[in-house]
């Protein structure tokens, strides 16, 4: 027997062995070009948003589109380094792999934002500011400038510490956010307006909005028309309701979006107003990201 030969042979299975066990390792998502990741359009009936791409095997939740739509931000639990705001960007060569964002993904962080002009970023991340004993888990920032993005700002009061989570912000700079002072497990969804560069104290809505003291999850209209928020149920399970700005200024009666999943949370709105992005959690805790035309809203607008 020619013993080179057999080395030879032996050291070409083995490359061709290990590379089929590093794709199997390492699997890729597949390359996707077009707007929204190049998925299809949902109709009125939910469905999971680029699966296999945004959302897989882990647990995916709470998303923001850029106003361009070239940039994708969403959430990822990962097994070893918990919870990380992660991106993908199209690119000349189509839609990239998710990765950790830049800034805003080198700490633990979840529940992305973007400003209605995509320069800033919101997040909330578990960091400890300079003047505190103690990390707490609080809403920071990031903003876009002509070399990238800053390093992550302290949003401060009336926000910190501790005291909202899950921000929305409105074409004029009014946040809507959950003000969880109470403690976890509570929630009232308020407003805030930035004056003279600081934030006002927190409005809490009317008690047609925050009518159980379980509304989380604001997410309003650009012209602040409609607001989508999460209520929790007491069978435990979390639906989305809209309140429509009626001609008088005040809110409507919360309508419930029946989306035929039990839990249903954190919406977000696409720039373009076409679709309504949102989380649904399944008895494992297993997240992912959905859509569905947004005319499921409009549908339950009152009539004037």
């Amino acid at each position: 027997m020619n013993v080179s030969k057999v080395r030879i042979g032996m050291m070409i299975c083995l490359a061709l062995l290990g590379g089929i066990l590093a794709q199997q390792a390492s699997p890729k998502s597949p390359v996707s070009t077009g707007p929204y990741l190049g998925q299809s359009p949902p109709g009125l009936t939910p469905a999971v948003f680029a699966p296999g791409i945004v959302s897989t095997e882990d647990h995916e939740f709470s998303c923001a589109l850029s106003p361009d739509g070239k940039e994708f931000y969403f959430t990822r639990q990962h097994p070893e380094m918990r919870n990380r705001v992660m991106v993908t960007r199209w690119e000349s060569t189509g839609w990239t792999e998710p990765e950790m964002a830049p800034k805003a993904g080198d700490d633990e962080g979840m529940e992305p934002s973007l400003s209605p002009d995509g320069k800033t970023l919101f997040y909330q991340t578990w960091r400890q500011t300079p003047d505190a004993t103690t990390p707490s888990m609080d809403i920071w920032t990031i903003t876009r400038g002509d070399k990238g993005w800053s390093d992550p700002i302290h949003l401060g009061p009336p926000f910190n510490p501790g005291k909202s989570m899950y921000i929305s912000v409105a074409a004029n700079g009014t946040i809507y956010t959950t003000d969880i002072s109470g403690g976890m497990g509570t929630g009232t969804i308020v407003a805030t307006r930035l004056k003279g560069g600081t934030y006002e104290p927190f409005m809490p809505l009317p008690s047609i909005i925050n009518a159980t003291g379980r509304e989380i999850y604001p997410c309003i209209a650009p012209d602040e028309s409609f607001l989508l928020f999460m209520r929790a149920n007491e069978d435990k399970t979390a639906s989305l309701y809209v309140s429509f700005r009626t001609s008088a200024g005040a809110w409507s009666e919360p309508k419930k979006l029946e989306l035929g999943l039990s839990i249903a949370t954190m919406p977000r709105l696409s720039p373009d107003g076409k679709y309504l992005f949102f989380t649904s959690v399944s008895e494992k805790s297993k997240g992912d990201i959905y859509w569905v035309d947004a005319a499921i809203i409009e549908s339950l607008r009152p009539k004037q």
